[in-house]
């Protein structure tokens, strides 16, 4: 079956922006590395902030109707830019579609992948063609104060 995404994606991208705020407050600026005396070693970045990117769309039929309930073959790409690009990161997940509807964990980003810049978002469901435009993973206002060179 011919399925089309139509993806209201609520990409929570709280975690593109604290990645790259994460990196550079762990960078070689001021006072890094430094703690008070006798403070604890908190706990590692990596056990506060997972490099996974929670995603939330809708799968459709082509007159607009909710696929089916099931497991579907979803593959999410990052690119650095709305067109053409570099591939940053892939990962092909099988989320439990309700209703149409879907959460799923984009997993396979890396600190290296998300640094600060633009990021674009493309979808692809059950082997159909990838959904455009890709969809731009947008800050949210805190991480702009976080961006390299600020």
């Amino acid at each position: 079956m011919k399925v089309r995404m139509l993806v209201g994606v609520l990409v929570l991208v709280l975690l593109a922006a604290l990645t790259a705020g994460l990196g550079q407050a762990q960078g070689t600026g001021p006072g890094a590395g430094a703690q008070p005396a006798g403070a604890a070693d908190p706990a590692g970045v990596e056990e506060i902030v997972t490099g996974d990117i929670p995603i939330q769309g809708q799968l459709t039929d082509a007159g607009g109707n909710p696929v089916p309930d099931g497991v579907y073959e979803i593959t999410f790409r990052l690119y650095d830019a709305e067109v053409d690009g570099n591939l940053l990161c892939v990962d092909t997940v099988f989320p439990t579609v309700t209703g149409g509807l879907f959460t799923a964990l984009f997993t396979n980003c890396t600190a290296d992948d998300i640094n600060g810049q633009g990021l674009w978002l493309e979808i692809q469901a059950d082997g159909d063609n990838p959904m455009t435009p890709r969809r731009q993973i947008a800050p949210v206002p805190y991480a702009l104060s976080l961006r390299p060179g600020r």
